[in-house]
């Protein structure tokens, strides 16, 4: 074998290299213990942390959908690799997420909530696409509310954010659903995209339909 015959196989395969391995476990322990232990808020939802691990605000903080649906994400990723604690956090992620986010009258989820309620009501296309994110990922690791939360999830994205005109969703409705004029991006979309992809790896119903999610220019 020639050197460069040996220098191309190794550059092929260094991902699966013992050290590379070692490497990529101590940089997600590192990330998992920053956030495991000092993160959760006792009254419910994460706290936003210092670079030095301590809550930002512990009184009455506001709490963003999409911070508490990223740590059902990330600690179910957790769970699947062993790591203790993790099925906690997606627990304590998923109730706030379906207990006080939701929006119980208007149907859909909150942005925004803090200790006394909805701290901003509206209801956007960003944070709804990271709740399924969420819920996708508690399925995956058998969270009892996971099914309920796709079910829901996935009825709001095609009945109030899909829109047939544009291939895509809606950014933003207050409250009641009244659509929210301005910004109309690809974030939203990009995240949406993220949460339902590879779907071999995603549960069927957190996908939303072929016709739907197919532009009309495709």
């Amino acid at each position: 074998m020639s050197a460069v015959t040996t220098t191309s196989t190794l550059a092929e395969n260094w991902t699966g290299r013992p050290y590379h391995r070692k490497w990529l476990l101590n940089q997600a322990n590192g990330l998992f213990g920053f956030f495991q232990y000092g993160s959760i808020n006792p009254k419910g939802g994460f706290f936003d942390l210092s670079r030095d691990g301590k809550p930002l605000n512990s009184d009455n903080p506001v709490r963003g959908i999409h911070a508490s649906a990223r740590m059902v994400h990330c600690f179910a990723i957790g769970d699947l690799l062993g790591r203790p604690g993790a099925a906690d956090i997606v627990d304590h992620g998923m109730q706030f997420l379906w207990n006080r986010h939701r929006d119980e009258t208007h149907g859909g989820y909150f942005w925004q909530v803090d200790d006394q309620g909805a701290a901003d009501a509206s209801k956007q296309g960003y944070g709804h696409a990271f709740v399924l994110l969420a819920a996708s990922s508690a399925k995956i690791v058998g969270h009892p509310l996971a099914d309920r939360m796709l079910a829901d999830i996935t009825e709001i994205l095609e009945t109030r954010f899909w829109d047939d005109k544009h291939g895509a969703i809606a950014e933003e409705f207050s409250a009641d659903w009244q659509p929210a004029p301005g910004y109309r991006g690809q974030n939203s979309n990009m995240h949406l995209t993220e949460a339902r992809w590879p779907p071999s790896r995603r549960p069927a119903s957190a996908t939303i339909s072929t016709r739907r999610r197919a532009s009309p220019t495709s």
